[in-house]
């Protein structure tokens, strides 16, 4: 089968404030023939975070990628707990394929983190009847975490591992993986 390309838009590692902008990015990136599309969502410190202004983002970047996969990156290093699950659940509900942990370059992803999102996906599932993916990445650096990970995700539901929900990005991990029996 043919390998999907996945591109990174936006102004990655951060994310951009301008509608405007993220449109004309990933209509850019799908018209160099971007089947994925991987996007930050940036997170504010303030109280209010996420608000509409998150809102019109997700949807701006979910109805300018109609008929690709879009992962929305959330930048959990950066988030509490509450942030956290409300972007998750915002994003989810504007309609991303898949939920990304971090870009990795401004913190790692955590057990925690995993945990909460992993969560906020089987939540959704069974509120909307809606399978949707996540991906975890940054700071990945070996076999043992990825397995805690996946433990972790397989207690709040085995399913999204099942049906290929899930996504590992590492960029350190391969050449362990494919020299390591």
């Amino acid at each position: 089968s043919e390998i999907p390309v996945a591109a990174v838009v936006g102004s990655f590692p951060v994310g951009s404030n301008d509608c405007n902008e993220i449109k004309r990015e990933i209509i850019s990136a799908i018209n160099l023939g971007a089947d994925e599309i991987d996007i930050v969502i940036e997170p504010r410190d303030a109280d209010d975070y996420p608000n509409e202004t998150e809102l019109e983002k997700l949807i701006t970047m979910r109805n300018t990628s109609k008929g690709k996969i879009l992962k929305v990156i959330i930048e959990t290093p950066l988030l509490n707990e509450r942030k956290i699950r409300a972007i998750t659940r915002m994003a989810l509900a504007a309609g991303v394929d898949f939920v990304k942990t971090c870009t990795g370059k401004r913190g790692s992803c955590s057990a925690k983190d995993v945990k909460i999102i992993s969560y906020e996906l089987m939540r959704h599932e069974l509120t909307f009847n809606e399978k949707l993916g996540m991906k975890i990445s940054g700071g990945i650096k070996d076999k043992k975490t990825i397995i805690e990970f996946i433990d972790i995700i397989n207690k709040e539901d085995k399913n999204i591992i099942l049906e290929k929900r899930f996504r590992i990005g590492t960029s350190s991990l391969i050449d362990k993986l494919l020299t390591t029996q």
